[in-house]
């Protein structure tokens, strides 16, 4: 990962780099970094995500704080890394990360979501503020069900995912089907089906839409964003 200051003008000046295999400013070895495709911040900003391809995982690092700031730019710390096959903290075993394509925070700080390009997958954690640290709750895969018994269709190759402002819907951009396909988001509090996703709609290249519209422009289609105002993606 490499760290950029932005100047005044919007010009980049650059801070230094985290390496898979490396070590921070804590002496802590990095991993988790191999192949990494996406990063995404917590909306507190204290906590950063970095999916890893190569490694089959997420590796997770704590922002600078405040203080450290105010004295002059440092590094993220490592703190985790979460791969296929690795237990959590509550002996869950993760999966759904091989090929971990991309990643993405609730609006509400509370889930983390990511892509698995080889295991054709979205993957869903829970995220403790204070840590960030995640807990596994569930991994959908193409053809799967989900939570209340649909079938989950067009979720080949996964490579992108957005959410949608009120954090009500997740989008996710599925190559290998050419095909946007849509989540609904459980956003109730405290609950054990807090944060998972149900199946609600896809849309490929030739399918008709709602407004009987035929679809075009998705083959390969290779990243998505739900627009500010939810309006549009």
């Amino acid at each position: 990962i490499d760290f950029f200051d932005v100047g005044s003008t919007g010009d980049l000046v650059f801070q230094g780099s985290l390496l898979d295999g490396g070590q921070d400013s804590g002496m802590t070895t990095i991993d988790g970094l191999a192949g990494a495709s996406s990063i995404a911040m917590s909306p507190d900003g204290r906590h950063l995500y970095v999916a890893g391809a190569n490694d089959n995982a997420i590796a997770i690092f704590s922002a600078p704080s405040e203080q450290s700031e105010m004295s002059g730019f440092a590094l993220p710390l490592f703190f985790k890394k979460l791969a296929n096959g690795d237990l959590d903290t509550k002996l869950n075993v993760v999966s759904g990360l091989a090929g971990a394509s991309s990643v993405e925070v609730s609006p509400d700080g509370l889930h983390v979501y990511v892509t698995g390009e080889t295991d054709n997958s979205i993957t869903v954690f829970s995220r403790t503020p204070e840590t960030g640290d995640l807990t596994f709750v569930e991994s959908l895969t193409h053809n799967g069900l989900d939570s209340d018994g649909n079938t989950v269709e067009n979720l080949l190759a996964p490579v992108a995912i957005s959410i949608s402002p009120e954090g009500t819907t997740v989008y996710v951009a599925a190559s290998g089907s050419n095909a946007v396909t849509l989540f609904n988001r459980d956003t109730s509090l405290g609950t054990t089906s807090s944060g998972s996703l149900t199946f609600l709609e896809t849309l490929s290249s030739g399918d008709t839409d709602g407004a009987g519209t035929t679809v075009v422009g998705l083959n390969g289609v290779s990243s998505i964003f739900a627009s500010v105002d939810g309006q549009h993606v």
